[in-house]
């Protein structure tokens, strides 16, 4: 038998030890408030690990809740930088659409321009070959005109090209 790590010739030792100290009508004394005291004892100590179960378990529930709240905090920003990653994306997508749009209408521009350009260069050309002919005539019928008539005819007013819309 083992009692507080002393074997039971260690307990007989001290057992006879006390008899010869205190005296047999003292030991049943000793004993009982040798008792009391370990009940003390061992009811201190009971609340002590009463007290300190009570705070871990508090100290755990506060950690789960921080716990829990840094979580939450975490979703909420890991969410708001995905919308803006989406809005950006989206931002740009929009840009690159519009650039494209615009760098189309400008080649619209261009080409109609170019068209314009090349319109006014023929109307151009043709009221040159226009007005040769022109030129051509009178000089043909002037000199009809004097052949036939022996005198110079008075030449036609001139009249100026209409202005060329664009």
């Amino acid at each position: 038998m083992d009692f507080l790590g002393l074997g039971s010739g260690e307990i007989l030792m001290i057992v006879l030890l006390a008899l010869l100290l205190f005296g047999p009508d003292k030991i049943p004394g000793i004993a009982r408030g040798v008792g009391k005291a370990m009940r003390t004892f061992k009811t201190a100590a009971s609340g002590f690990t009463e007290t300190i179960n009570k705070e871990l378990d508090e100290a755990q529930k506060t950690t789960s809740e921080v716990t829990a709240s840094i979580s939450q905090e975490i979703s909420e920003a890991k969410k708001a930088v995905a919308d803006a990653a989406s809005a950006v994306g989206e931002g740009i997508k929009t840009a690159q659409q519009t650039s494209s749009e615009v760098v189309a209408s400008a080649k619209e521009g261009v080409d109609a321009a170019r068209k314009a350009a090349s319109d006014v260069n023929v109307s151009l050309t043709d009221g040159i070959e226009a007005a040769k002919q022109a030129t051509s005539d009178v000089v043909k019928a002037a000199t009809e005109g004097i052949n036939n008539s022996g005198k110079v005819p008075t030449p036609p007013p001139v009249v100026p090209a209409p202005p060329i819309d664009e």
